[in-house]
């Protein structure tokens, strides 16, 4: 055996050596590695808000996670009021649905058919369709991706919220609610198809997707 090989092999064993060192040292990992940081109280607190997903079943909690991208900006046609494109509001009470907060119409509408579509290939190869809206000037309005984007974000912070609820109570109805949802999560999010957060025109109202 050359001296070369003693002294690596001596190498390792001192490696080996100092690591059961610092690992007897450390003691058992206590879980979770990064608390939740919210207490009992603070669980019992949020519970109420929570109790509509511990009565779904697994597939009406993928439900809620759209399969696509949503889009930002939505103007109303209806009013043509607010700012920005930016006077849709979304709840979690009515969640097919956005109404306009400047005349109260709600989208979508029979009387503003989504009659047009735009066809985008998603990251994973499928095909995403955007339906919408067009008026006489061309506008175009995308009511469901409007809805779609404040779903993904709305729901993804209700996982959190049951993880953390499930953390700080041990109570597994809430660790198998945030398991349905992350895992909708993950399945759905690799083939969203990248989008930027600018308000529609009629020379650029596909630039949002």
């Amino acid at each position: 055996m050359t001296r070369h090989l003693l002294d690596l092999m001596l190498v390792v064993l001192l490696l080996f050596a100092a690591w059961t060192t610092a690992a007897a040292s450390i003691g058992a990992v206590v879980h979770p590695v990064y608390p939740p940081g919210i207490s009992a109280a603070d669980a019992k607190a949020i519970e109420p808000r929570l109790a509509r997903y511990l009565a779904m079943s697994d597939a009406e909690l993928r439900a809620l996670v759209p399969k696509q991208t949503g889009l930002s900006y939505c103007g109303c046609p209806n009013c043509q009021g607010g700012t920005a494109e930016n006077n849709m509001v979304w709840s979690p009470e009515d969640p097919d649905h956005v109404h306009c907060k400047s005349c109260g119409k709600v989208y979508p509408s029979p009387d503003y058919p989504m009659t047009h579509e735009i066809h985008v290939k998603s990251p994973s190869g499928e095909d995403h369709v955007y339906r919408y809206y067009e008026d006489a000037k061309g506008q175009q309005y995308f009511f469901e991706a409007r809805i779609w984007y404040d779903r993904i974000h709305y729901y993804d912070e209700i996982a959190l919220q049951l993880a953390k609820v499930y953390a700080a109570t041990h109570d597994e109805r809430y660790a198998q609610a945030t398991a349905a949802l992350v895992d909708q999560y993950a399945r759905v999010v690799p083939g969203y198809v990248p989008s930027t957060s600018t308000p529609t025109s009629p020379s650029s109202s596909s630039a949002q997707t």
